[in-house]
């Protein structure tokens, strides 16, 4: 039992004194950290045996391990070997000194071979480190190659007249690939599609031409008025998700009070023309994104679509009756009567 004890003793005081020899550089020296109480037992001990890729490998605990282990038990067995000798600095001392020391030195010779391959686990992680940052820099390049690419896809558009007061002017808005991508962090590359915001336009845009259409088709009545505020209501959010301000500057809003109550109605400009030229330039304008964006432009090549929706699209407009160029004045009359205001 006693010689259990002893045996225990001679492997474990060499590795204590080494763990604490280390513990002190690696707080003090290593890795300074602040003098807290509450600091875990288990991470003092994950810091002894971590590295540190963006330091030196002289800053690292394993390697001062790597050296200290070795060299503690080089000493502690010697000491037993070298037990009642004395020192002889003759051939035959030499020999009789390698004779005794033969596991202290093969234990010392460790530390070269373990050094080594601290060194080279050091430098891995820095490898690693040094492909995470380059990738990540590949991807910032990326992210931001393809929000110039969209820029420059917009600018190579030509200007075009669309029915009404409407000038397409195809000017990109920063704020476009934000809404139309992807909300992520520009390290993680090209964004995707946003396919909810797509389908959300489209579903807009189609609700607004079947307003259109139905107007249209309708002769003068409350019912195409209604149609005109709703196909309205559509271009309107259209032009604000895609910021195009050109179809702003002709909006006028009307509001009406009742009972503490406000209700909104936007008009565009001053004629039938000016809306259905407001939504060709949405139209187009969307469709522009989704064929840069990757999307399916199934829905604007449609063979399967009414005859007013034809020309809601882009045939040349055919109105029925009473919606010549009096019909916005009528429109107006009928807003005042019912007390709406011209903000």
């Amino acid at each position: 039992m006693i010689d259990l004890l002893k045996i225990a003793e001679l492997l474990l005081i060499p590795l204590c004194i080494s763990l604490g020899i280390v513990h002190i550089l690696a707080q003090k020296l290593l890795h300074p950290t602040p003098n807290n109480k509450e600091t875990k037992f288990s991470s003092k001990i994950k810091t002894m045996f971590s590295f540190t890729p963006d330091k030196g490998l002289s800053h690292q605990p394993p390697l001062w391990m790597a050296f200290l282990v070795p060299l503690s038990y080089f000493l502690t067995l010697g000491y037993f070997s070298w037990k009642g000798h004395s020192v002889l600095i003759t051939a035959e001392g030499f020999k009789k000194f390698i004779e005794l020391s033969t596991l202290p030195l093969a234990l010392l010779s460790l530390c070269i071979p373990i050094a080594v391959l601290v060194s080279r686990l050091h430098a891995t992680q820095q490898t690693a480190i040094q492909i995470i940052v380059t990738k990540q820099k590949n991807n910032v390049d990326a992210f931001y190659a393809h929000r110039k690419a969209m820029n420059e896809y917009f600018a190579s558009l030509k200007h075009h007249k669309y029915e009404g007061c409407i000038d397409g002017d195809f000017e990109y808005h920063p704020r476009l690939h934000l809404k139309f991508f992807s909300h992520q962090n520009p390290e993680e590359g090209i964004p995707s599609p946003n396919i909810k915001q797509l389908q959300n336009c489209l579903t807009l845009l189609d609700e607004a031409r079947t307003n259109i259409s139905q107007m249209i088709s309708l002769r003068f009545s409350l019912n195409t008025i209604d149609n005109y505020f709703r196909a309205t209501e559509k271009v309107s959010a259209l032009a604000k998700i895609m910021v195009i301000s050109q179809i702003y500057k002709h909006e006028t809003f009307w509001e009406k009070k009742d009972n503490k109550t406000t209700n909104q109605l936007i008009t565009i400009g001053t004629s039938i023309h000016d809306l259905i030229g407001a939504y060709r330039y949405s139209r187009s304008y969307l469709r522009i994104i989704c064929e840069f964006s990757g999307y399916s432009t199934e829905w604007f090549d449609n063979p399967n679509i009414s005859d007013y929706q034809r020309h809601a699209d882009k045939y040349p407009i055919r109105l029925s009756g009473g919606q010549g160029p009096g019909y916005m004045q009528e429109v107006h009359r009928l807003l005042r009567e019912q007390d709406y205001l011209k903000l």
